[in-house]
């Protein structure tokens, strides 16, 4: 009777169901992975360290801008009010800054392009990892293979 109630069974654990393959495995660790996670996220600050180091060689613009509002009163000596000269002043400034060398920034540029190196080499390690941690996982036999 057992055995009867196996064989019924066993197609509908084996069934296509339940099954997964190896890449659709990896995809779902691709989501799931901490380590992979955080691979990419280094990759991506590690990414940012080019732009930043970029901007040391930019020119620095900056803008400004005020207003004062001048209220006034101009008395005689009998404390008469002779006017009331009421206005507004305003200015603005406009600078732009380049400095002309700077070996600093100049070799933070250079490292920075090694630190993209770096995090891009290092994210392919994580993925590679990924991919031998997903084929040496648990692997399930069907229940079809199975001999008594």
């Amino acid at each position: 009777m057992k055995r009867l109630a196996w064989l019924l069974a066993t197609p509908l654990l084996a069934s296509p169901l339940w099954a997964a393959d190896l890449l659709q495995i990896y995809r779902e660790a691709q989501t799931n992975d901490a380590v992979y996670a955080a691979a990419k996220g280094n990759l991506e600050a590690g990414q940012e360290k080019l732009p930043q180091a970029r901007a040391g060689l930019l020119p620095t613009l900056g803008v400004t801008g005020n207003t004062q509002w001048n209220e006034n009163e101009i008395r005689q000596r009998d404390g008469a009010v002779l006017a009331k000269p009421n206005f507004n002043s305003n200015g603005y400034s406009v600078s732009l800054s380049q400095p002309l060398f700077r070996w600093q920034n100049w070799v933070a540029y250079d490292q920075s392009q090694y630190l993209v190196a770096q995090a891009e080499a290092n994210y392919v390690q994580a993925s590679q990892d990924l991919i031998l941690r997903t084929a040496q996982g648990p692997v399930a036999i069907p229940a079809a293979e199975v001999f008594f």
